[in-house]
């Protein structure tokens, strides 16, 4: 009988649209094409204000798809700023080996799904990485380092090594868009940070507090571990959010990061410094 492969949770909070949910949709067909062997994945959803046909219609497809999907409705919590994070811990257990947490608008279309999980298991000889993301294919203005075609046009070391040859690297900071997190750590590091970051105000959050101290705290957590790694695949998103970004958006994610970097100062990772020191 062949072993199967990890276990692995995909956490999504899709956007009340049509197209995001038509993503959502995709995604879950593409993943159920997976033989077990590679991966064995379960869903957990968050949504609200969701009309009840939409959430007839994303059961069906779990249903069409043989996908076992977590329906997290009218997110259990009524401050909009409490990070999906919170949500998606009630459903992990020690029987999941990592968990995805899958921006709604990312795109597994053309993604290389298997390779992805090969990369991340087979980086080290022992263990796999704690947090591994992909690189984005679209150009990230935020953060260059977590971008595909940064990566494809940059001089790696002094050797001028072609970015083609490599697989992976490490870093010390990713962001919350595709970023695969073992399961032990991610509960670890839920039940120690979630809970007094959900208590701030939420004028303040942004998905940025958690990038900045997720490294670190993977580094504490266990050190013989590689804390975070880039896996040198593309990955794109194929929805426009609905809600861009503007100058309210940057000023409270600044104004969470400050308050983050005063609890935790000895995690900190400045992820604006970070991601200039690697646009040079």
């Amino acid at each position: 009988m062949t072993r199967p492969g990890p276990k692995v949770l995909i956490g999504v909070v899709p956007e009340n649209t049509i197209a995001s949910l038509a993503n959502v949709e995709q995604n879950i067909n593409i993943v159920a094409m997976q033989p077990e062997r590679i991966v064995v994945v379960e869903w957990a959803i968050a949504y609200s204000n969701a009309t009840p046909l939409w959430e007839q219609r994303l059961t069906s497809v779990g249903v069409n798809a043989t996908a076992v999907l977590h329906l997290l409705p009218d997110i259990a919590v009524s401050r909009a700023a409490v990070p999906a994070a919170l949500l998606f811990s009630t459903v992990l257990d020690q029987t999941f080996d990592a968990i995805w947490l899958l921006d709604a608008n990312i795109a597994l279309k053309q993604f290389q799904f298997q390779e992805f999980l090969w990369r991340w298991r087979c980086l080290s000889s022992r263990f796999p990485p704690l947090v591994a993301q992909p690189l984005l294919l679209q150009h990230d203005m935020d953060f260059w380092s977590v971008d595909w075609h940064f990566w494809q046009r940059s001089r790696l070391d002094q050797n001028n090594v072609n970015a083609s040859c490599v697989h992976a690297t490490t870093t010390n900071f990713v962001t919350m868009q595709a970023t695969l997190i073992d399961a032990s750590f991610f509960m670890w590091f839920t039940d120690r940070f979630i809970p007094e970051m959900a208590t701030w105000d939420d004028a303040h959050f942004s998905d940025w507090g958690l990038s900045a101290i997720l490294c670190r705290a993977a580094r504490v957590y266990f050190a013989p571990r590689i804390p975070c790694a880039l896996l040198h695949l593309p990955i794109q998103n194929a929805v426009q959010t609905t809600a861009p970004r503007h100058d309210g958006f940057y000023y409270s994610s600044l104004r969470f990061l400050r308050i983050v970097r005063q609890r935790w100062p000895d995690w900190y990772e400045d992820p604006m410094d970070y991601a200039y020191a690697h646009s040079k």
